[in-house]
C-alpha cells in the first residue's frame, strides 16, 4: 500500500512525482484508514521540508533544475525532531510503518 505525491498537470492523476512512500498492506479497515493517513502526513512533511530549502512553493520550473526533488522514493525526513515526533505518532496510534 502507498501513497504518492506530485504536481498536478492537465491530465487525470498525473504530473512530476515528488516523493512516494509504501509499505505492507494491514488487514482490517480501520487499520487501512490509520496508514493512509500517515503516508500522507508523511508526504506533506516531506514536500514541507523540500518547499522551504526551495525557497517557498515548489513549481515545474524548479523541479527541472532540481533533480533531488524529482521521483524522490521512500524520502527520509532530514529534520531529527521531526522524525522523532512522528515516529512517536506512529507508536502512539500502533500505525505499522518500515523501518
Amino acid at each position: 500500500m502507498g501513497a504518492t505525491a506530485h504536481l498536478v498537470d492537465e491530465s487525470v492523476d498525473g504530473g512530476p512525482i515528488l516523493a512516494q512512500v509504501w509499505g505492507p498492506m494491514p488487514t482490517g479497515t480501520k487499520n487501512i484508514q490509520r496508514l493512509s493517513f500517515a503516508q500522507k502526513l508523511y508526504l506533506a512533511l516531506v514536500i514541507d521540508e523540500f518547499s522551504e530549502r526551495e525557497g517557498g512553493s515548489l513549481t515545474k520550473e524548479k523541479m527541472r533544475y532540481n533533480s533531488a526533488i524529482s521521483a524522490v522514493a521512500q524520502p527520509a525526513l532530514s529534520n531529527g525532531e521531526l522524525e522523532k515526533a512522528f515516529r512517536n505518532f506512529l507508536k502512539s496510534e500502533a500505525i505499522p510503518w518500515p523501518a
